[in-house]
């Protein structure tokens, strides 16, 4: 038997002698290595572990791919790939080097039980293949020294095979450290399996850049992208990575992104983003046959608070406002800041139109309670219209639009209220359109009209000036009078150019008037807010005046009470630099606006007031507004304002207002507002 194994061991070596072949073979349950060599002048490394412990033999292994070959073996246990080069040194220290091919024989229930490993020397083929040694340390000077962390690791095996100074002073691992890992050991856990996808991707000659995700030694994560390229490397099939940290561009890109979706002062989301969320919600509730609401909030108040407290004040309210919006809405809804003073709410899943009407109520009454804003209370309160999808499919800029309708309705109705969506809001915005397409072609084709209507001196009973009421010649609807268009020109800003048209024919005609009858006649001419909040609205003022020759006392300016409401400060302001021109101002409607005795008290530079006719109208008849007209005139009186009442229709009215002491009137009693020629021949007479 004995003979037998002798003679086995002999075909088994002469085997070997022909492939130039060593056998290794380890008993991995008793750590035991045996060699069994193919010719008789083998290197004295082998000699010196013909019988060893793994420990010895991985020893005799180069330092530089001790990790490399327990990694190896290692995974050729688990059942991977089990080929690989590498040096080993010789007992006077030459290095010789070696590849190994091995094979796992398992027990039944799979567990190893022993590698055989089919060894060759390859120091001859490396030698050939082998750089000239003035380039290969070349390229060892300029991977050391690169910028940027590099390393070259183990396609099979991932383990990392060499790594730069940059990448140990970038990660904080140590050399050793690194070549004891693989390079999924400096990624989070979560994204191993996606970085073996890709490896194995690049295998079949794919790339991924990234960005991907590494972990440092300290134990922060950091985004990063690579270039890679197939390196063959101490015998292995290698691949050079070389990375780039883009932690701070990807954050910067990251920010960037944001600021393109949100709002830069109270981080809602912006128009953009509102448009994308909303057709979302729109498909979800075409799916599920769910209502959808928008709400369009505006702040009723906003411009007259950030007048008081200044822009800083102004954007600390914004802030606010979106703050309580937020806390207000439920939290699957989405707040956003449409622009300046406007929010917008989306509400996916309302149970009713009347449950969206609700969550509106409940905006209006939370903004209705006043702010802090630089430790003053302020209250700025909001209308809000609502449009709801709940039929036929919708577009999110229709609907915005719809919500919108219903908030403007909610402003014309008094502020501070909801109002939702119906299809009349769309009719008759339909005809707001086409009455502002018609105005502009107004003002160029010379369709506007002047009317005017004579004030009498109620103890003589004699014309004392002139108003000058707008008219316009439409060419299909005939004579139209200022209810019809005047606030489609309020909204559209077609106030100003009319305003100026306005104010420079009815100071042409005072002084045609002036010319003809040879005295001179006050004419009176209403200005809107939007006039009178224009900077340069005095300027031009001064610039009429000496254009037509038109003295600045025979001219008398006309604002509302919500004229000085709607812009406080700059309508002051402006209302001053008008008195300095030496024209005559008027309050109009008088008593109609929110705290008209204030109003006096602020504007001691006015020359006069005028009395609502609806409470002419009810004088005599209706003791509130009787009550209100024997105030007015007695205020005027004490302060020396000149009080006119408008609107006088019958004998009974005229005489009472004269027993009261008021000072001039006008309407239907005495004369409807006429054209230039027929006024001209009562003034002549008067």
């Amino acid at each position: 038997m004995a003979d037998g194994n002798h003679h086995h061991d002999d075909g088994l070596r002469l085997a070997l002698a022909v492939a130039d072949l060593s056998l290794w073979t380890w008993d991995v349950e008793g750590e035991q290595v045996t060699w069994l060599g193919q010719r008789d002048d083998e290197p004295g490394l082998v000699r010196q572990h013909r019988d060893a412990d793994v420990d010895e033999l991985l020893h005799a292994v180069h330092p530089d791919d001790r990790a490399a070959l327990g990694v190896a073996l290692r995974a050729a246990l688990a059942g991977a790939a089990r080929d690989l080069e590498f040096r080993v040194l010789g007992p006077s220290g030459e290095v010789r080097w070696m590849r190994g091919i091995a094979h796992v024989d398992h027990r039944a229930g799979g567990r190893p039980k022993r590698m055989v490993a089919a060894v060759r020397d390859v120091g001859d083929r490396r030698a050939a293949e082998a750089p000239p040694p003035e380039r290969e340390s070349h390229y060892r000077r300029l991977f050391e020294a690169g910028p940027r962390p590099a390393w070259v690791y183990d396609r099979e095996t991932l383990a990392f095979l060499d790594v730069n100074a940059a990448a140990v002073a970038t990660y904080g691992y140590t050399r050793q450290a690194f070549l004891s890992m693989t390079i999924a050991d400096i990624r989070p856990a979560e994204d191993v399996p996606a970085m073996r996808t890709a490896v194995s991707g690049l295998e079949k000659g794919g790339f991924t850049p990234g960005p991907w995700r590494h972990r440092y030694a300290d134990g922060s994560t950091h985004d990063v992208e690579v270039t890679s390229t197939d390196l063959p490397f101490a015998g292995r099939p290698g691949r050079l990575v070389v990375v780039e940290d883009v932690t701070e561009r990807r954050r910067f890109e990251s920010q960037l992104a944001r600021r393109a979706l949100h709002d830069t002062l109270t981080d809602l989301p912006n128009r953009a983003l509102l448009l994308d969320r909303l057709g979302h919600a729109l498909a979800a509730g075409a799916r599920r046959d769910g209502v959808v609401a928008v709400l369009f909030v505006d702040l009723d108040h906003f411009k007259q608070v950030n007048d008081t407290v200044g822009h800083e004040g102004g954007d600390q309210l914004l802030v606010a406002v979106a703050a309580r919006l937020r806390e207000t809405m439920r939290p699957g809804d989405t707040v956003a800041r449409l622009s300046g003073d406007e929010f917008i709410v989306v509400c996916e899943d309302v149970d009713t139109p009347e449950a969206a009407r609700t969550l509106a109520d409940r905006i209006t009454e939370k903004l209705s309670l006043p702010f802090t804003v630089e430790g003053t209370a302020v209250y700025v309160g909001a209308s809000v219209g609502v449009a709801v999808a709940a039929g036929p499919p919708t577009t999110p800029e229709k609907l915005l639009h719809d919500a919108d309708l219903a908030m403007y309705r909610a402003k014309q109705l008094g502020r501070g209220r909801s109002e939702m969506f119906d299809k009349r809001l769309r009719d008759r915005s339909r005809q707001r359109s086409q009455t502002e397409t018609a105005l502009r072609q107004a003002l160029g084709n010379r369709e506007l009209r002047l009317a005017f209507q004579t004030q009498i001196d109620l103890r003589s009973g004699r014309p004392v000036g002139v108003e000058a009421l707008l008219r316009w010649e439409h060419p299909q609807r005939g004579l139209l009078e200022p209810g019809a268009f005047l606030s489609v020109a309020e909204d559209t800003g077609l106030i100003l150019p009319i305003g100026e048209w306005v104010l420079k024919a009815s100071c042409r005609q005072a002084v045609r008037w002036r010319s003809e009858l040879r005295s001179t006649v006050r004419m009176a001419v209403n200005v809107s807010h939007r006039q009178l909040s224009h900077p340069s609205f005095a300027g031009f003022v001064e610039r009429v005046l000496g254009d037509t020759d038109l003295v600045p006392d025979d001219l008398v300016l006309e604002i509302t009470e919500n004229a000085v409401l709607d812009d406080e400060a700059r309508t002051l302001e402006a209302l001053r630099e008008l008195r300095d021109l030496g024209v005559r101002l008027v309050v109009d409607d008088f008593g109609t606006g929110y705290s008209s005795m204030r109003h006096l008290r602020e504007m001691p530079f006015l020359d006069g007031v005028k009395i609502d006719r609806s409470f002419v109208a009810g004088l005599g008849r209706n003791a509130v507004d009787s009550a209100i007209v024997v105030a007015t005139i007695a205020l005027g009186q004490s302060l020396g304002l000149t009080v006119t009442a408008e609107g006088v229709e019958t004998v009974a009215q005229a005489d009472r207002l004269i027993d009261l002491g008021c000072d001039e009137a006008q309407g239907f009693h005495y004369g409807r507002a006429q054209p230039a020629a027929a006024v001209a021949s009562l003034l002549a007479a008067g």
